[in-house]
């Protein structure tokens, strides 16, 4: 949004193109997977050694 002053001019809202739509089963399936890439990625964590 645009501030001219005290006046908010709203811009607007387009809605998205493409995509998929699935099921929650299918989202959770996605999301673990995703997840799971970024453990790898990241790491799981900080070694302590005694």
């Amino acid at each position: 949004m645009q501030k001219k002053g005290n006046q908010i001019e709203p811009k607007s809202i387009v809605k998205p193109k493409g995509g998929k739509i699935v099921s929650a089963q299918e989202y959770d399936e996605i999301y673990e997977e995703i997840m799971k890439k970024i453990k790898e990625m990241y790491g799981q964590g900080v070694e302590v050694s005694d």
